[in-house]
């Protein structure tokens, strides 16, 4: 986990920031399996997940509609699905680490507060974007 600003992590408990960090480094190293340690209930883990996907979107690949919840009396875990291999998501994460560089060393020349910021990538966001219906991602990704 960066030094970003996360929406939902700075709405947890800390004992639940840890569970945060714990499930975020398990699907940020596409682990296919990750134990749960602590006394939550399946709805509190749930909730967590969904909090880490939405404050990551670096973690695209992470199929969040499949994640699955294993409980037996030795131990809890959650399964997890990836929507690409890793030499998909390696081609992705460099395809878009290629378009974001020179949004973020544009930026860096301005002088402005973390509002005009926000209304410079934005604005860029939409002058630039181009939408397409092509249905698979790594396809619509590498159009754009």
């Amino acid at each position: 986990m960066g030094d970003d600003i996360k929406y939902y992590f700075n709405k947890l408990t800390p004992e639940r920031q840890q569970l945060y960090k714990h499930i975020y480094n398990g699907l940020n190293r596409k682990k296919a399996s990750i134990d749960i340690h602590g006394h939550y209930i399946f709805n509190e883990i749930h909730s967590i997940v969904e909090y880490v996907l939405l404050d990551n979107p670096n973690l695209f690949f992470v199929d969040g509609n499949s994640i699955s919840y294993q409980t037996s009396e030795m131990k809890r875990s959650l399964n997890i699905n990836y929507l690409y291999d890793n030499n998909v998501i390696r081609k992705l994460q460099s395809h878009i680490n290629n378009k974001v560089k020179p949004i973020i060393e544009n930026l860096s020349h301005l002088t402005v507060d973390s509002f005009q910021a926000e209304q410079y990538i934005f604005e860029y966001l939409a002058e630039n974007i181009q939408y397409c219906s092509v249905p698979d991602i790594e396809e619509a990704i590498i159009i754009s």
